[in-house]
C-alpha cells in the first residue's frame, strides 16, 4: 500500500500519486481508504445533483448510492464514496491514464470528500506575499492560476493554485493548503515560464498542463489574512483595480467557490453559511479586476503586491 497527505488528512491506496507528498510510517486506522473496484452493473438509482457547463453539458452526477454516494464523470469513471468507513471505490469506465485519474480524485472527489465530513474547502489558490497569507477566487478560466504562476515565478510561495481547506483559529482563520500544484494552459505557461519547467499532462479530455513544484511539507498552518475575488477579465478594460467587497457579497461568492458533496443536505448547508459568515467578518475581501493582458503582469504584480503590503 502507498501512503500519501492530502492536507493534512492521510490516504492510504494501491494507486501511485505523482503530485501528492508521500507519507513513509505507519498509517492509523482513520486515513482514507482508496480502492480500485472492478466495473459491475450498478443498482438502480436517481441522480440528485449534477453540474453543468456553461452549454449545460453535463461534468459531475451525483446519486445516493447503498455504500453513501456515487459521483460520476461522463464517459471517465465512477466514484463510490462510503462517509462511514472513510473509504472511496474507483470504478473507471474505460483504460484511464494515471493523469486523469490523480486529478479527479485529488481535484474533484477528495475536496468533496471532506467537505461532506464537515470542512470548508474552497475552489482558490493560496500565496505567502511577504509574510502575509491571500487567497485568490473567481471561476474557472478567470486567471487564478496564472496569477499564482506570476507570483510563483517572481519567488513567492504558493500553497495551491486549486484547492484549500480553511479552518478557524482565534479570532481568525488558517489555511491548509490540499497539495502543491499549478496547472496552466499553454499561452501561460509560454508567457510566464518560458519552457523551463518541468511539464506533465493535467488529464487525457484537458489542455492544461501541470508545473512540477516541490512538495515542502511545511510544519507551521499559515493564518489567513485577506481574499481577492477575481472579476471577469473579459469584461475589464485596461485599469487595474481593488475596492473592498460588501460582506454579503463577499458571503455568497464563498459559498459559490466552496466544494459540496450532498447539495441537499441541509445541515450541511447551514453549516457552510455560518463558515462563510464567520470568514467574511475576520478576514478582509476585495475585489481583484484587471484585464487579460499578459504585457500588464509587472503591473498588476506591483499593484497587487503593494495593496497586500499596505
Amino acid at each position: 500500500m502507498n501512503n500519501y497527505l492530502f492536507g493534512h488528512q492521510i490516504l492510504t491506496t494501491t494507486l501511485n500519486f505523482n503530485e501528492l507528498p508521500r507519507l513513509n510510517g505507519a498509517v492509523t486506522s482513520s486515513a482514507i481508504q482508496i480502492q480500485l473496484k472492478p466495473a459491475c452493473q450498478p443498482a438502480p438509482f436517481e441522480w440528485q445533483h449534477q453540474w453543468r457547463e456553461a452549454d449545460n453539458t453535463v461534468t459531475l452526477s451525483l446519486a445516493l448510492h447503498e455504500a453513501g454516494f456515487l459521483l460520476r464523470f461522463p464517459d471517465l469513471c465512477d466514484f463510490i464514496i462510503d462517509p462511514v468507513l472513510r473509504c472511496i471505490h474507483v470504478v473507471s469506465h474505460d483504460i484511464l491514464d494515471e493523469h486523469t485519474l490523480e486529478h479527479l480524485l485529488v481535484d474533484q472527489v477528495l475536496p468533496r470528500f471532506l467537505a461532506h465530513e464537515g470542512h470548508l474547502l474552497l475552489h482558490a489558490c493560496a500565496v505567502n506575499i511577504e509574510g502575509r497569507t491571500v487567497l485568490f477566487l473567481g471561476k474557472s478560466g478567470w486567471g487564478k492560476s496564472t496569477l499564482a504562476a506570476l507570483l510563483h515565478k517572481a519567488g513567492y510561495r504558493l500553497y495551491s493554485d486549486d484547492c484549500v481547506l480553511l479552518q478557524p483559529h482565534g479570532s481568525g482563520w488558517q489555511i491548509l493548503p490540499t497539495y502543491p500544484s499549478l496547472r496552466l494552459h499553454e499561452d501561460s505557461i509560454e508567457n510566464i515560464f518560458i519552457g523551463d519547467s518541468l511539464l506533465s499532462p493535467v488529464s487525457e479530455y484537458s489542455d492544461k498542463q501541470r508545473i512540477a513544484l516541490t512538495n515542502d511539507m511545511e510544519q507551521v498552518i499559515p493564518s489567513l489574512h485577506a481574499m481577492y475575488f477575481l472579476s471577469d477579465p473579459d469584461m475589464i478594460a485596461d485599469n487595474i483595480q481593488i475596492t473592498p467587497m460588501r460582506p454579503s457579497n463577499t458571503c455568497i461568492e464563498l459559498i459559490e467557490r466552496s466544494f459540496r458533496l450532498d447539495i441537499g443536505n441541509r445541515q450541511h448547508s447551514r453549516q457552510l453559511m455560518e463558515s462563510a459568515a464567520a470568514l467574511t467578518q475576520s478576514v478582509p475581501a476585495y475585489r481583484l479586476s484587471y484585464p487579460r493582458d499578459y504585457e500588464n503582469n509587472t503591473r498588476l504584480l506591483d499593484c497587487l503586491i503593494h495593496h497586500i503590503q499596505h
